[in-house]
């Protein structure tokens, strides 16, 4: 995942010692710290995920009721976890009926479990199958593994299906490596995940300036911004903010931008490490 500008986003357990200190320190999650200790993060993450919502609300209603107003008086920044944790409660929370208890999204435990990170436009984050991730503020692009399945746990009004996510989460702690790309040819910079079966590189062209490349794979380009001409030696085509193209493999394409461009480039690696 590549931002595209300011995001926030919440990405894998915490390391042993912050998430014990994130427990110890807000003292209405305390009791989840004995358990923490005890049984480590698979019964820890099992134990708020599959309690049943009475148990869910007697936990969070009063760390809500403390941090909400603070909220809503605009006393909490972005690089504090009580920001999203306040924000998600008034996002997601609801009700089965009307007249029926107030219903608390146990994903807000999350936001206290997971390592919450800062990205500036430009940088990137690589995301492995098994590693749990929320993504809370801002644009981004993403590239994924083929059949890739996205499962929910909450914060969210898709479809959620706890069961089946607790089968396929990493339960150990994430340490976050922020991604930054690194630069393979004169206007293109390519973000570096060791995955197999996917690469992602950007294109940042001047005005009437071109750049070339060959199509080692089934290829994809996604123009962010600006205007650019696809030539590929028998075809061309134009492309616009928003539009994309899709490149059969073994290709000379060459890039010639008809404004200011920045765009993405999508592929399969064809040496390790790319």
């Amino acid at each position: 995942m590549v931002a595209l500008g300011d995001f926030w986003l919440l990405h894998g357990f915490k390391p042993v010692e912050k998430l014990r200190t994130t427990l110890r320190n807000i003292s209405e999650l305390k009791p989840l710290l004995e358990i923490f200790d005890a049984t480590g993060y698979d019964q820890l993450y099992k134990t708020v995920m599959e309690m049943p919502q009475e148990s869910v609300n007697q936990l969070l209603n009063p760390l809500l009721q403390r941090i909400v107003p603070m909220y809503k008086d605009g006393q909490l920044k972005k690089d504090d976890e009580n920001f999203w944790a306040a924000r998600a409660s008034l996002t997601f929370d609801g009700k089965d009926s009307p007249g029926s208890p107030r219903k608390i999204d146990r994903g807000i435990f999350s936001v206290y479990f997971f390592n919450l990170l800062f990205l500036k436009g430009g940088e990137g984050i690589f995301q492995d199958a098994g590693v749990p991730h929320a993504y809370l503020e801002g644009q981004n692009v993403e590239i994924m593994a083929n059949s890739d399945n996205v499962l929910r746990g909450g914060l969210t009004n898709k479809h959620i299906d706890v069961k089946e996510l607790m089968k396929h989460i990493k339960f150990e702690e994430t340490i976050p490596n922020i991604l930054h790309p690194q630069k393979v040819g004169e206007f293109e910079k390519l973000y570096r995940t060791g995955a197999p079966d996917f690469k992602l590189s950007s294109f940042s062209l001047p005005k009437g300036k071109n750049s070339s490349f060959e199509s080692a794979s089934a290829e994809i380009v996604l123009v962010i911004d600006g205007d650019v001409l696809v030539n590929s030696g028998v075809n061309e085509l134009e492309l616009h903010q928003g539009e994309a193209a899709f490149i059969p493999n073994r290709q000379s394409v060459t890039l010639k931008a008809i404004s200011k461009t920045y765009l993405f480039r999508a592929s399969v690696p064809v040496h390790s490490g790319e």
